[in-house]
């Protein structure tokens, strides 16, 4: 029979995983580039716990009685039965969790799972663990705790344990990782991360988290079936991107430091005022898909982001950078800042092909590449490309290329109200009715690998530790409630 002691430990163990668990469905999580986000935190919090009920066992546990009453083997097999009360799955995986190697996959919500369950090595270590206890516990005619701890081991070996909630929970983004979630239909794909302090634009694996993409799935998405049936308005782009930034915007964590070093991206691409952080933050760290400049749909909307997000912070922002709002957003269109803003200084906002250029330019400015030098160029050159035989959005059949490109940007300046708004729809329209042609593509930016990054991993797990968890209130469930209803002394 277990100790005072070891009930108790049990029971606080217990009720500070459901606690933690009612936490993080209640306020969410935050994600971060370190390895601290808090899928990490809780992870270490279970292992923690579970560290400190083994201990409580191991000292606590086990037969109280003097050895003298007792022959050896008696004795022995009543120590070894006391540790059946022992946590061993959570023990197993926080072990199991830390030992693992970086390449573990995040590609997909249950990979960790997989890994996890498949492994010879984790499974024959829990069965052992498992197994030599609850034989001494029947030994000793304790037949209950052997039949719930097979039970448990069982339901998570077989992923007998449901789908956790914690994907359907709030997620919010510190400063030094804000995730953009693009669109897409499968239960996995790729996530850009905006630059910061740390480095500069990025492209990682990420399983579909259903919370991060309520927006992009109920406005981007639903635009882009329109656009695909012909049944859009002209309106319609900016009317989705809008409420996608406004929900987008809720999530982040941003300091008026990290706003600044965002605004010094963006604002100050060709400027020789642009601090050091600000060239870091131009560095591209994935890969750039070949035969593809940067002018793609997905790098626009995570630009709108950008923008967004500095825009929105104006009233934090470091001296000088206020006054500059007006370089990529047309402020006659906006009613958050005082004084309007004359459009022809807007990036972007001239007519036909030198506004598209210009827009071009300063984007590839923003990561680094002399425009000078026409490293631009890619993004200018529409020899080959033929235009489409009808253009749903000009409502017209276009003569050539050079007539589409010119009305499609006009088009484009007059329905949007900042210069990545206006290159997302250009980008948007472009793919809708010619495809990924003539160097555009939706993903200008790749992964490098699938193996997603030291926040995208941790995501993989929590099923890993949901499971193991639930196994282990099964293991223990009729005793926490023998103990709730008569006591720690029945």
């Amino acid at each position: 029979m277990a100790s005072n002691g070891d009930n108790a430990t049990c029971i606080w163990v217990c009720v500070s995983w459901l606690l933690c668990h009612r936490l993080l469905v209640n306020r969410g999580l935050v994600l971060r580039a370190s390895a601290m986000s808090d899928d990490a935190l809780v992870g270490c919090f279970v292992g923690f716990t579970s560290s400190i009920w083994l201990v409580v066992v191991l000292f606590l546990g086990g037969d109280s009685s003097p050895v003298g009453q007792h022959s050896g083997i008696v004795h022995l097999t009543r120590i070894v039965s006391s540790l059946a009360n022992v946590p061993v799955l959570p023990l197993a995986v926080f072990l199991f969790w830390v030992s693992s190697k970086p390449g573990t996959r995040a590609s997909g919500t249950n990979t960790a799972v997989d890994h996890v369950t498949s492994s010879p090595a984790f499974l024959a270590c829990c069965s052992i663990a498992t197994l030599i206890p609850s034989l001494a516990s029947l030994a000793i005619g304790d037949y209950t705790t052997p039949i719930l701890n097979t039970a448990g081991f069982l339901l998570f070996a077989l992923q007998g344990v449901p789908r956790h909630p914690y994907d359907s929970a709030r997620h919010r983004y510190s400063e030094d990782y804000l995730r953009i979630a693009l669109a897409t239909d499968h239960h996995e794909g790729t996530v850009y991360i905006l630059p910061s302090t740390l480095g500069g634009m990025d492209a990682v694996w990420s399983p579909k988290i259903s919370n991060e993409h309520i927006a992009v799935d109920r406005e981007i998405m639903t635009l882009f079936r329109h656009m695909r049936s012909d049944r859009w308005h002209v309106g319609e782009p900016l009317e989705r991107l809008r409420q996608t930034l406004a929900a987008y915007h809720e999530r982040v964590m941003l300091s008026a430091e990290g706003a600044s070093f965002l605004a010094s991206w963006i604002y100050l691409a060709d400027s020789q005022e642009r601090p050091a952080a600000a060239e870091r933050m131009s560095m591209i760290r994935c890969e750039r898909a070949p035969g593809v400049h940067l002018i793609g749909r997905d790098l626009m909307y995570a630009l709108c982001h950008a923008e967004y997000l500095v825009f929105m912070s104006q009233g934090r922002l470091a001296p000088g950078y206020k006054e500059k709002l007006g370089m990529l957003r047309l402020m006659s269109r906006s009613g958050a800042a005082k004084g309007g803003t004359i459009s022809d200084k807007t990036i972007g906002f001239r007519p036909g092909f030198d506004g598209y250029a210009e827009a071009v330019r300063h984007v590839y400015a923003m990561f680094g590449y002399n425009t000078e030098q026409n490293d631009a160029a890619e993004a200018l050159d529409f020899t080959g490309t033929h235009p489409p035989a009808f253009s749903f959005a000009l409502k017209k059949a276009p003569a050539s290329i050079d007539e589409y490109v010119t009305e499609l940007w006009d088009l484009s300046t007059r329905n949007t109200e900042s210069t990545f708004s206006a290159l997302y729809f250009f980008t948007t329209v472009w793919f809708m009715e010619l495809g990924n042609v003539g160097g555009f593509h939706i993903f200008p930016l790749r992964c490098r690998s699938r193996d997603g990054d030291a926040a995208t991993r941790l995501l993989a797990w929590r099923q890993v530790w949901y499971a193991a968890c639930v196994a282990q209130l099964v293991s223990v469930s009729p005793a926490l409630l023998g103990w709730f209803v008569f006591g720690l002394g029945a």
